[in-house]
């Protein structure tokens, strides 16, 4: 399927499948213990894949994403220095969707890249979220400025201009992409080197990707072993971003240097990884 014949608004997702996909993003990193990597061959992808994911994906931002009230949203929390429950959680909901965007250019796209503008307003979101949750409240003005910034009207613009030009992945590069993303893990568990809080970081994020994908992709098919592969990403993104939460406090507190300080995969988090690159996740699309 070429870009210029591609559509992101037709076929048209219904009510439900906007709402399966925000309850899957919703609970993307939910820990079960027992979770387990389904058995044998997962089925393998459809060309028509990646821009059907894709579509899915920004028919949820368009629709469910209201950035006035999320810029008023960020002002609140600027002004009171801190944060009520019920404020992060309106703040992580939207996040959530703009980092399954992010995921979805990198998955979908030909150039498996995220866009500089939505990249550098996730990263904003991050920061202003990670400083809230602290109490850093100096530090809360001055990533909210900058967040604010990054969804200021003509830059929301550009960014929205940017999202709309995807070029949908071809079989090839998709299949390109999976087995890339796939040696990246298998590098990090089969050599044991330890890693600083930025590199585990970079691995998580690898994690998030397929997290997204599989999210997207078991809305579209749903099967349930594709169910069952989500339960068990889902538990991994969870021991991982623990752990990263934990890798933030220490570098704020001054405990440690978030991109000095090595240290060794958890044995929970390897092991997982070694399962699931020998699952047959990245098996490739369909000629």
């Amino acid at each position: 399927m070429s870009s210029s014949s591609f559509s992101l608004t037709e076929p048209r997702a219904t009510d439900e499948q906007l709402a399966v996909l925000y309850d899957n993003i919703s609970v993307n990193d939910v820990i079960t213990p027992d979770a387990r990597c389904p058995d044998g061959a997962l089925p393998a992808f459809l060309p028509e894949e990646p821009g059907a994911c894709y579509r899915l994906t920004w028919q949820l931002y368009r629709q469910k994403v209201d950035i006035r009230v999320f810029r008023r949203l960020i002002l609140r929390i600027m002004v009171q220095g801190k944060v009520t429950p019920d404020q992060a959680l309106d703040f992580k909901h939207t996040r959530a969707r703009f980092k399954h965007l992010r995921f979805a250019c990198a998955n979908c796209d030909e150039r498996h890249s995220y866009p500089w503008l939505l990249h550098f307003v996730t990263r904003q979101m991050g920061f202003f979220q990670d400083v809230f949750r602290h109490g850093r409240k100096l530090m809360v003005i001055r990533c909210g400025l900058l967040l604010l910034v990054g969804l200021s009207p003509p830059v929301w613009w550009l960014l929205n201009r940017r999202l709309e030009d995807f070029r949908p992945a071809s079989p090839q590069n998709f299949s390109d992409y999976l087995a890339r993303e796939r040696g990246r893990l298998a590098e990090a568990v089969e050599n044991d080197t330890p890693v600083t809080g930025h590199q585990f970081h970079g691995l998580r994020k690898i994690i998030s990707r397929l997290v997204a994908l599989n999210d997207t992709r078991r809305v579209l098919r749903p099967l349930p072993e594709l169910d069952e592969l989500a339960v068990f990403l889902a538990s991994l993104n969870g021991l991982m971003g623990s752990k990263h939460d934990d890798l933030v406090e220490e570098h704020l507190t001054g405990v440690s240097d978030y991109r000095k300080y090595r240290f060794p995969l958890p044995e929970a988090v390897a092991s997982a990884i070694r399962t699931l690159i020998h699952a047959g996740w990245q098996r490739l699309p369909d000629a």
